[in-house]
């Protein structure tokens, strides 16, 4: 059984491949910042991310997370790159 890490799980993509993965025979563990998933992790936070891969220890990790906001994306961009490019791409 393959162990997926879903980041963004409660987006309209996450929402669709959750189940279908599930209904596969994978392991899911789904990330958002809502209520009601397995895993409430802030993206932004590099140590957040170490401290959930060390826990969960994944196999896949599918990244469906995104800043979507495109005004505030245009007006920060700090904030556009940090929640556009995941902090994953550090580590290898």
């Amino acid at each position: 059984m393959t162990r997926v890490l879903l980041i963004g799980a409660s987006g309209m993509l996450g929402c669709s491949l959750a189940p279908m993965l599930e209904r596969a025979g994978h392991s899911v563990f789904k990330q958002s910042r809502g209520e009601g998933y397995d895993i409430r992790l802030d993206i932004l936070s590099d140590q957040a991310w170490v401290d959930c891969l060390h826990e969960i220890r994944p196999d896949v990790v599918v990244n469906l997370a995104a800043g979507t906001n495109v005004d505030k994306c245009e007006l920060d961009r700090q904030f556009a790159t940090a929640a556009n490019l995941s902090p994953l791409i550090t580590f290898r």
